[in-house]
Parts: C-alpha cells; structure tokens; sequence
C-alpha cells in the first residue's frame, strides 16, 4: 500500500516536512546544536557587554544585566534581520511559516517565552519550540 507524502507525524519523512519545509539545505530545519551554539554566542556577547560597562563578574547585576542584554539582542536582531547576532554567525535564522521575518511584537513573544528556558527545550515531532509554535515560526538554515 503507497503512503501519501504528507500526513501524520507518524508519517513523515524529515522533521519539517508537514510544515513544507525542505529536507536539506537552505529554508530546512535548524538542528538542536545550530540553535544552542547560537544561543551560547548571544550570551557571550551579552556577557561581554555588561563587563565593558564596568560590571562585578558574576555579581548580581552582571548576571541580570546579561539576561536582560541577551533578551534584547535577540528580540531586537531577530525582528529588524530575521535573526541574532549568534544565529548569524552560525547561519540559521528565524523565518514566519507564513512567509518573511517576524514583526516587532512576535519577535517579542517568542523572546519572552524562549527566555525563560523551558519553552525552547520543550519540542513537537518537527523540533520546534513551544516559543516558536507560539508565534507561527521556525528556526531555518540561511546557508
């Protein structure tokens, strides 16, 4: 019996495929690794930041005010590029299953929900976070 090309979950052939998304190469899935190695890079540049602006390693301060920096980085960077700084870098970028980049309010959701950690590690059967199923998006190679 032939299987249809789209269907269940149960049923695909690569993570992505349901939502229309290639198998490979550029506009296909980001894996776990892509997405955490950018993460780390936005973090260090936040981390970065705040000791140039003259903070106490590891004080209270300094790990609020990296929180807060790596929020804004990857609010900001993802709504006005489609992407941070660290997905850049690593060539993964934020795209709308609908089409183009996210719109500053999305951008914010996703932001806020990814930032408190749970959501982003919690994944449906393509390996999207709950921050980015939230907004109607996913995070895709660029290269």
């Amino acid at each position: 019996m032939a299987q249809s090309g789209a269907g269940s979950a149960s049923e695909q052939s690569w993570n992505g495929q349901r939502l229309g998304l290639p198998a490979s190469g550029v506009g296909s899935l980001a894996g776990f690794g892509q997405r955490v190695v950018a993460l780390a890079l936005d973090w260090a540049l936040s981390s970065v930041a705040a000791l140039l602006l003259g903070m106490r390693y590891a004080s209270p301060t300094y790990n609020l005010s990296v929180f807060i920096f790596t929020g804004a980085l990857i609010w900001l960077a993802t709504a006005a590029t489609g992407a941070s700084l660290g997905q850049h870098a690593v060539g993964i970028g934020v795209a709308r299953l609908t089409g183009g980049r996210l719109p500053l309010f999305h951008s914010l959701v996703r932001t806020l929900v990814m930032m408190l950690v749970f959501p982003a590690v919690i994944t449906d059967s393509d390996g999207r976070g709950l921050h980015d199923k939230a907004v109607g998006s996913a995070v895709v190679k660029t290269r």
